[in-house]
């Protein structure tokens, strides 16, 4: 199980990596040790610490969550997060749910993009880098932004 303080992103790194070791073990070449449905559940049991984390009023995700007791009151007050922790976790979320069944990892994910891209400044489509994940109000707007274009093309 995973246990303790952590922030998003890195969360859903390692959730990314278990799916992508899941998805080498289909491969009965590889993985040999693997035991059926082991990396599966591990991935999803981080989704659904996850989860919590996308309960604000815009659907973008708080930036930090503890993994063993989840959206502590000191964590809900941080209501700035970057552009891209928020937007950054459909691909992941979206292969959680697909090889899960359970469409809320997308859905949540979603939420969140559909949002941001709404943000965003309408004649230039530019985003900022920090925004209220409440009320969607940019914070702070700067380069930073392109490690959200980046990892979108993932």
């Amino acid at each position: 199980m995973v246990t303790g303080r952590t922030n998003s992103s890195f969360s859903l790194y390692f959730a990314g990596h278990l799916l992508a070791e899941l998805l080498r073990a289909k491969d009965p070449t590889r993985l040999k040790w693997y035991n059926d449905r082991q990396l599966l559940k591990m991935a999803e049991d981080i989704g659904n610490r996850l989860l919590p984390a996308f309960n604000t009023s815009s659907g973008i995700p708080y930036s930090r969550i503890n993994l063993r007791y989840g959206m502590l009151d000191h964590l809900k007050r941080q209501r700035d997060t970057c552009t891209a922790c928020g937007g950054t976790m459909l691909l992941e979320m979206a292969a959680l749910s697909r090889l899960t069944g359970n469409s809320i990892y997308e859905e949540k994910a979603r939420k969140a993009m559909d949002f941001l891209w709404g943000q965003r400044h309408r004649a230039s489509d530019l985003m900022g880098t920090v925004l209220n994940v409440h009320s969607g109000d940019w914070v702070r707007r700067g380069t930073a932004v392109s490690s959200l274009s980046g990892l979108e093309l993932k």
